[in-house]
């Protein structure tokens, strides 16, 4: 999405985020809350999704995938970077960008990046996997084209083989998509209030300041996430945002404590819905935010 069409959304929601801006996020007990008042504002302005849904750690178990870390992928077989060169101009090697290359299905993109045939992946790989000069090619002595993702520290990881030149293109580019959607897709952030979460029989007199307070927990491992400017910026215009009576707590979340957040907030909103057990679930959703995460 580019700078212009943040601002037309912006734009059109203005009346509504006026008149809503101390409202907070619509609680769903099935699905991520779709985000309202002044953090609605903050998500527009970061290009974020607005409308909850489906969890943002979703994304990638819907393309059968995981993120692991780097000794995990130990050892995943890697090209060697001395041999891949090519025969005749070196240009040739780098993968024409085509802004209009559709990211392909799950099976398609596992097969077609062959790193991927496990399932598992690293941050890195992944956020490498959307930009467009991370993909290299060359020729072989048979006259067929290898396909490789640079990614850096990690490698250089094995993607398809193709016939032609042309071919070896349009897989690049169909990869960066794939990637760059999984990355899009994965930019939101949930927000708990944290006087939602007070035990009801707790004394209304103590821990006032930590019952003002509101925690964004963002997803913090995407190219744009995980980058400290980014993440610097964003707090900086949510404390812009934020109503003065609040004390704001920003978590930047990696793919696996994400995974534990949804779980608890999820378990939270249904004991809400349901109206059982819902100190228990509060406190340990309460537990998790005001341990090791914050920022």
């Amino acid at each position: 999405m580019t700078g212009s069409d943040t601002r037309a959304r912006l734009l059109r929601r203005v009346p509504d985020l006026h008149r809503d801006r101390a409202v907070g996020p619509r609680l769903h007990p099935r699905q991520r809350p779709a985000l309202r008042g002044f953090v609605e504002k903050l998500a527009l302005l970061l290009d974020f999704d607005t409308l909850g849904g489906e969890p943002l750690t979703a994304p990638l178990r819907r393309a059968r995938l995981k993120l692991v870390t780097p000794n995990e992928m130990a050892g995943l077989a890697r090209l060697d970077p001395g041999s891949f060169r090519h025969e005749g101009n070196p240009l040739e090697m780098l993968v024409p960008r085509d802004t209009g290359a559709e990211p392909l299905a799950p099976d398609a993109m596992r097969s077609t990046a062959w790193f991927l045939r496990t399932g598992a992946l690293t941050a890195n790989m992944l956020r490498e996997g959307a930009r467009q000069d991370a993909y290299v090619m060359r020729r072989q002595a048979d006259g067929c084209w290898r396909l490789a993702l640079d990614a850096g520290a990690e490698g250089l990881m094995p993607c398809t083989v193709t016939t032609d030149r042309a071919g070896a293109i349009a897989a690049g580019n169909a990869l960066r998509a794939s990637f760059a959607r999984l990355n899009r897709e994965a930019e939101g952030l949930y927000v708990v209030e944290a006087i939602l979460l007070r035990d009801p029989g707790e004394d209304q007199a103590e821990g006032t300041i930590a019952s003002m307070t509101l925690h964004i927990v963002a997803a913090g491992w995407t190219a744009r996430t995980s980058d400290p400017g980014f993440r610097s910026m964003a707090e900086d215009l949510a404390r812009d945002l934020c109503p003065a009576h609040l004390l704001l707590r920003f978590h930047w979340r990696d793919w696996a404590g994400m995974r534990k957040v949804e779980n608890l907030h999820w378990r939270w909103r249904r004991a809400r819905a349901r109206g059982t057990a819902v100190s228990v679930a509060a406190a340990k959703l309460r537990a998790e935010l005001v341990g090791e995460g914050a920022t």
